[in-house]
């Protein structure tokens, strides 16, 4: 009996003498910190049509740049979030800390613009330019047997540098009579009565698709059919592309709804970013913007490639060379 009891003391002390020692040991171990430093985050405002009649735009890039954030995750150095809002309520935001601004508009034609957000900030517009859609729509239209030109064109941004381009590459033996509308407008009678005293044979449209859907309609309504329509950029961002079946026209070879222009934009502000990555810094704005005017601007455009297009039974179709 007086030795299981020594045993019992022996174990108990040992167990008190350990668990004193493990206590000491915890009260003096510091572990080694690990610092977990977040990638820094390039903020990026994304103004697009959201609502109104020319939604299905702004919705479409939406999708489509979110799939490209997604895509470019993975590989990605630095961090980026896109905040998307309709470009109808630009001037309400005041988001000052976006690093840079993507925006989608009309001007007459679809476009993209890249704003790099600095004490002077510089913008770039990605587009196709107004003399290589017209010098490839002038090429198609010397198979055709057509001479009197009507180009009919939304009235803002830079639509009279449109029509001078495209003045300066139809040659002489054509006639060119023009005409413009607002935006908004619903009723094209008075313009269509005015090109037809004019002989126009062929009716060139440029604009958003919620007026040269509603012109085209009124053209059809007029006796004027699909031979004598033809459109720059507007036909790839209809949502009716069967209203246009047997018309031939030139645009952005961007995709459909032209979503590539606002996807250009995007992925080349990344690239920019990840070719002058710092750890854990941001690169200047100025260094963004230099980059991107080198590597990718001419002249602060971006050029997008333009293709010949035809349209049978709602399917816009590409016509190669």
């Amino acid at each position: 009996m007086h030795l299981m009891t020594l045993r019992t003391k022996i174990i108990l002390l040992s167990v008190a003498v350990i668990t004193a020692l493990v206590t000491v040991f915890a009260a003096q171990y510091q572990p080694k910190r690990v610092e977990t430093i977040a990638r820094p985050l390039v903020k990026i405002n994304a103004y697009l049509p959201l609502s109104g009649p020319d939604a299905h735009i702004g919705l479409a890039t939406q999708t489509a740049l979110q799939q490209i954030l997604r895509d470019a995750s993975t590989k990605a150095r630095y961090k980026y979030d896109i905040l998307f809002e309709d470009n109808y309520q630009k001037a309400a935001s005041n988001n000052n800390s976006s690093k840079a601004d993507i925006s989608f508009s009309f001007s007459p034609e679809p476009r993209a613009t890249l704003t790099i957000n600095a004490e002077t900030p510089e913008t770039f517009i990605i587009h196709s330019p107004y003399k290589q859609v017209s010098d490839l729509f002038v090429k198609d239209l010397s198979r055709r047997n057509f001479k009197n030109i009507g180009l009919i064109t939304a009235a803002q941004g830079d639509y009279r540098a449109l029509a001078k381009i495209f003045k300066n590459a139809l040659p002489d033996t054509y006639g060119l009579n023009g005409a413009v509308f607002q935006p908004g407008q619903k009723d094209f009678g008075t313009l269509i009565n005015l090109l037809r005293n004019n002989d126009t044979d062929l009716f060139l449209l440029v604009g958003a698709p919620s007026e040269i859907d509603a012109l085209t309609t009124q053209l059809h309504d007029n006796g004027i059919s699909n031979f004598n329509i033809s459109t720059l950029y507007s036909i790839d961002l209809t949502n009716t592309p069967k209203l246009y079946d047997n018309t031939r026209s030139v645009g952005s070879n961007a995709g459909n709804y032209d979503t590539g222009l606002a996807g250009t934009a995007l992925k080349i502000l990344i690239n920019a970013y990840e070719n002058n990555f710092k750890k854990d810094f941001l690169p200047s704005a100025q260094t963004i913007s230099s980059h991107i005017a080198q590597k990718h601007a001419q002249d602060g455009v971006i050029p997008a490639p333009s293709a010949i297009k035809t349209v049978h039974d709602g399917v816009i179709t590409n016509i190669k060379e």
